[in-house]
C-alpha cells in the first residue's frame, strides 16, 4: 500500500518529510499545487497525486475551472496521478440534483481523460449510486473511494465493505482521507491519503498550528521535532506492514 501524505506544505516542511523517508505526496490544485509542483519535480523518486481541489473550493463557495486544471495538469510529469474534478451538490440537494451532479462528474472525468490521455483518477463517493462506479470501471482500473470522512468509522466501513464486494480485488483503489489502521487491514487499498500523520494536534501535549515553528507549546523545538519525526515514522512503518500483510494474503501486492 502507498500512503500519501496530504498537507499544506512549506518548502522547509517538505524537506523535513523527505529526510524522514516520505516519498508519496498529495497536493491540491486549488491550494498549493501551483507552488509545489516545480519543487516536487526536482525530485525523481517521488510518487505524486494532484487533487483537483473541488471540495476545498466548494467549501469556500467557489468552483474550479476545468480548463485551467487541464492546462496545469498537461505540464506535469505523465506518471503523476491527477484526480478528476467532481461536481459537488449543494447541501440539502434532492436526489435528482445529486444525480445531475454525478452525471456531470462523469462527464468531467471523460473530458480530463481525453485531454490528459492517462493518469486521471475518478472518485466514487459515499451515498452515490453504484451505477457510477460501474461507469468508471469501463474506462479505468484505478478508482478513488471517498467514505464520507465526517461520519463515524462504522459508517465508513459499511460503505467500503459494499465497495469492495462490488469491485473485488482486481481493481486498484485509493482511499481519500482514510487512514484507519484497523480499517486498512480489512480493505485491500492500493493507496490512501490523510493529513493525520502531520497534524500537530496528533502529538501529545501540544497545541500547534500548521507551520514550521511550534506555537503555544511548552515543548522545545527539538522535542517537538522529535515527536513529529516519531509520528511520521509510525505511518511509514505501517505502510510497510500493510503492504506485507496483503501480500501474504495473496490478494494484494505493492504495484507500480
Amino acid at each position: 500500500m502507498k500512503f500519501y501524505f496530504s498537507c499544506s506544505l512549506s518548502k522547509k516542511f517538505f524537506k523535513l518529510l523527505y529526510q524522514e523517508g516520505v516519498r508519496n505526496f498529495l497536493v491540491s490544485f486549488g491550494t498549493n499545487a501551483k507552488f509545489f509542483s516545480p519543487i516536487l519535480q526536482e525530485y525523481k523518486d517521488l510518487s505524486v497525486i494532484i487533487d483537483s481541489g473541488a471540495f476545498s473550493a466548494w467549501n469556500h463557495g467557489k468552483v474550479i475551472d476545468i480548463k485551467a486544471y487541464v492546462h496545469f495538469a498537461k505540464n506535469l510529469p505523465k506518471d503523476w496521478i491527477k484526480v478528476s474534478l467532481d461536481v459537488i451538490p449543494k447541501t440539502g440537494s434532492t436526489s435528482q440534483e445529486i444525480e445531475k451532479c454525478c452525471d456531470a462528474s462523469v462527464e468531467n472525468f471523460l473530458f480530463l481523460q481525453k485531454e490528459l490521455k492517462e493518469g486521471v483518477l475518478p472518485v466514487f463517493h459515499y451515498g452515490e449510486n453504484f451505477k457510477y462506479l460501474r461507469k468508471y470501471l469501463d474506462y479505468t482500473n484505478y478508482v478513488g473511494l471517498s467514505p464520507a470522512n465526517d461520519t463515524m468509522e462504522k459508517t465508513k466501513r459499511e460503505f467500503l465493505t459494499k465497495c469492495f464486494k462490488f469491485l473485488g480485488t482486481k481493481v486498484k483503489t485509493h482511499g481519500f482521507g482514510y487512514s484507519s489502521f484497523g480499517g486498512l487491514t480489512l480493505f485491500p487499498f492500493y493507496s490512501c491519503d490523510s493529513i493525520s500523520p502531520i497534524r500537530w494536534q496528533s502529538l501529545p501535549y501540544t497545541t500547534h498550528s500548521v507551520s514550521d515553528v511550534p506555537v503555544g507549546s511548552t515543548l522545545s523545538v527539538e522535542d517537538f521535532r522529535f515527536l513529529f519525526t516519531v509520528n511520521i515514522n509510525i505511518f511509514l512503518r505501517y505502510q510497510e506492514f500493510n503492504t506485507e500483510l496483503w501480500r501474504k494474503r495473496g490478494i494484494f501486492c505493492k504495484g507500480e
